[in-house]
């Protein structure tokens, strides 16, 4: 996963990106890569703590985030988000990282502006995918 993710994160060069994974290994390998490509990574364990780190940090370039996690899952936390963006929130691009391929929450999470469903592990194709639509 993380090798074919590599070839995306040149282009995070001073951007500030949210990354909300209740996985410790998820945060620290994908972080550590947005890092050394010159991005500024905030990160979160659940859905509430990414929603806290969006109010503490309006600066925000784009988010990254698992769909299953504890206290509040992934689609909940960006619909409350997009939510916010009714009330003039920045509309920052989100793409999920998850293992997840039930039509219905790529649905949910489309009409809340996800960008991009990337499937673990993630393929160079699904993360030029992303590299595409953060750069429309």
């Amino acid at each position: 996963m993380i090798e074919n993710c590599a070839i995306l994160f040149g282009i995070y060069d001073h951007m500030k990106v949210l990354l909300v994974d209740d996985s410790s290994n998820v945060r620290m390998l994908i972080g550590k890569l947005l890092k050394k490509k010159g991005a500024e990574v905030i990160e979160a364990e659940n859905g509430a703590q990414g929603l806290e780190q969006l109010i503490k940090n309006r600066d925000v370039n784009l988010i990254i985030c698992d769909v299953n996690m504890p206290v509040m899952d992934g689609i909940t936390m960006v619909e409350r988000y997009s939510e916010n963006v009714k009330e003039g929130a920045p509309n920052i691009p989100i793409a999920m990282l998850t293992t997840e391929r039930e039509k219905d929450l790529v649905l949910r999470a489309k009409k809340c502006g996800v960008i991009v469903w990337i499937i673990k592990p993630a393929t160079e194709k699904s993360i030029n995918a992303l590299y595409e639509k953060v750069n429309a």
